[in-house]
C-alpha cells in the first residue's frame, strides 16, 4: 500500500467534508514534519465570530472587492451583505464549488495570475482576508504577485490584508524551524506547507509569514505603499495604497 497522500484537492474536501457533517479538521503539515489541526469551522463562521482584526479589513473595503483565497466564501458573503460587488477567487475549484453553494455568485477558480489574464474589471479593494498576506509566498514571488494585484485593481484602490509576523513564539519546534530558515538564507517566516485531509493532500506551496516592517520593505519596489497599519499582538491589519 501507498505510504504517501495521493495529490489532490484536500481544501476543497475539507470544506465539503465539513458542510456536510459540520465536523472536518484542518490538518496542516510543515516540510520540517510539524502537524497542527484546526476546527474546519472557522472558515463559514459569521461574523460576529471572527477575529477583530479581519472585521476591521472588510470594514476597509469600498467598490468592487476581489476576495483573495476565498475559502468556503465568509467574507464575500459579509460583502455581499454590505452591498459590495465581490467576486471570491481560491485555487481550490472545491472552495469555489462551496462559495456558490453558498451564495456567492461570482466565484473564480485559478490563481490572480489567471485571473488578470481573463482581463476582467477593475476592483477598487484587494481583500486578503485571514492571515492570507501569507499568499506573498517569497520574497522573490512577492513582487509579481502584487504586480498582479495592481494590474487587476483600479487607479485609486485599496489593499487591505491581515498577516502574522513570525517572532512572536517561544516554541522550541517553530524557533529551530526559524534558525533552518534563516541559515539557508530564507527570511524567518518562511513556510512551506500542505494540507492534507483522509488520504489526500494538496502540494506543497509557499507560505510567508511577515513582520509589518517586513512587508513595508518589500513593498519599496512595487505599486503599493503602506498606508495604514492595526497591529494586535503579532497579528496586524495592513492597509495598502496604489501608487
Amino acid at each position: 500500500m501507498p505510504d504517501q497522500p495521493s495529490h489532490g484537492d484536500a481544501f476543497g474536501e475539507l470544506l465539503t467534508d465539513h458542510l456536510q457533517t459540520g465536523a472536518a479538521m484542518e490538518i496542516i503539515e510543515r516540510d520540517d514534519g510539524f502537524i497542527t489541526a484546526t476546527a474546519a469551522a472557522r472558515y463559514f463562521d459569521e461574523v460576529d465570530a471572527w477575529p477583530a482584526l479581519d472585521i476591521a479589513a472588510v470594514s476597509r473595503c469600498h467598490g468592487r472587492v476581489l476576495d483573495v483565497g476565498a475559502g468556503a466564501g465568509r467574507a464575500s458573503l459579509e460583502l455581499q451583505q454590505r452591498g459590495h460587488d465581490v467576486l471570491a477567487l481560491d485555487t481550490s475549484p472545491g472552495a469555489a464549488q462551496i462559495c456558490r453553494r453558498r451564495g456567492v455568485p461570482h466565484a473564480f477558480t485559478g490563481t490572480v495570475y489567471e485571473l488578470a489574464d481573463t482581463q476582467p474589471e477593475r476592483f477598487d479593494t484587494i481583500l486578503l482576508f485571514g492571515n492570507n498576506l501569507g499568499l506573498l509566498e517569497t520574497p522573490q514571488s512577492a513582487t509579481r504577485f502584487l504586480a498582479a494585484l495592481a494590474a487587476l485593481s483600479a487607479p485609486n484602490a485599496t489593499l487591505a490584508g491581515t498577516g502574522t509576523g513570525p517572532r512572536a513564539t517561544q516554541d522550541p519546534v517553530h524557533l529551530r524551524y526559524h534558525q533552518l530558515n534563516r541559515a539557508a538564507g530564507r527570511p524567518t517566516g518562511q513556510l512551506r506547507l500542505r494540507v492534507r485531509h483522509r488520504a489526500v493532500a494538496t502540494p506543497w506551496f509557499n507560505f510567508l509569514l511577515l513582520a509589518p516592517h517586513e512587508l513595508e520593505l518589500l513593498l519599496k519596489d512595487t505599486d503599493w505603499r503602506l498606508a495604514d497599519i492595526h497591529s494586535d499582538g503579532a497579528a496586524y491589519l495592513a492597509v495598502l495604497a496604489k501608487r
